[in-house]
This record gives C-alpha cells, sequence and structure tokens, in this order.
C-alpha cells in the first residue's frame, strides 16, 4: 500500500467495490433524465447514438480528435458544441454512465459479474439484453 492511497487497501488486488450511483429515483431499473448528466455525458451519449467513433464525431463539431476526446472525458470545457436533444436515457446507456461514474473498466465490471469483458461491452453497446448489467448497478 503507498502512503498515498486514499482507499488505505493493503489487499494488493486494488478490488474495492464501486459506489453505486442513482439517477433521482429508481423503479427497479436504471432511469436517468438527461437534464442530471454532465456536458461530456451528454456528448458520449450523443455519439453512440449517432454511431460515430470520437475521430468523425471531432470532424462533426470542428475540433480535432484529441480535443473531443478532452471533451468526452470532461477535461476540456471551453468548446461545448450544441447536443441535440436526447430524451430519456435507455438501461444500457445509463449503465454506461455508472460505470463511468464509478471509474471502472469495463473488465472490473466484467470480473464482478462472472463474464467477460465482451459482454459487458456488447450490453453497454445495446447489442446484447442489458438486464444482467441493469441488475449490477441496482444492487446496494
Amino acid at each position: 500500500m503507498g502512503s498515498n492511497d486514499p482507499t488505505r487497501d493493503d489487499r494488493g488486488s486494488g478490488t474495492l467495490l464501486p459506489q453505486r450511483f442513482t439517477f433521482g429515483t429508481i423503479t427497479g431499473v436504471l432511469k436517468a433524465k438527461v437534464a442530471e448528466l454532465s456536458y461530456a455525458e451528454r456528448l458520449l451519449i450523443w455519439r453512440r447514438r449517432s454511431g460515430h467513433n470520437q475521430t468523425m464525431a471531432a470532424k462533426l463539431v470542428g475540433v480535432c480528435r484529441n480535443t473531443y476526446t478532452r471533451m468526452e472525458l470532461g477535461d476540456e470545457t471551453r468548446i461545448q458544441p450544441i447536443v441535440p436533444y436526447l430524451g430519456e436515457l435507455y438501461d444500457n446507456e445509463a449503465c454506461v454512465i455508472l460505470r463511468r461514474r464509478s471509474g471502472w473498466p469495463q473488465w472490473r465490471v466484467a470480473e464482478e459479474m462472472g463474464i467477460s469483458r465482451f459482454w459487458v461491452n456488447q450490453m453497454e453497446l445495446g447489442y446484447a439484453d442489458a438486464n444482467k448489467l441493469v441488475g449490477f448497478w441496482n444492487e446496494g
């Protein structure tokens, strides 16, 4: 354990359960209002729904890919292009936001769920049923 380790986790594995985030009230499934998302999160959801990679999205908003990446991470706040209205989040999108807010990579979620990272990715993209992922984030 390092002297600057705020978790004081000396188990060596670095495994701490993620903080479970919620959006307002949960009624059995994750529901989120777009108004509760940060600008960076709205930009990410817009890009994923549009089917663009970061390079394509960067061209659409008129910035280089590195700048766009920083925008999605919330590190670049000087440039904020208009993001179209998104409506309500789908369950798989809410799971992506929850995972990003927890700071966990997909492989860590997969490990905790006992599945492969491939399936976490498929659920987050909406290509596979996300009920198991929703259940994971609704625990606790």
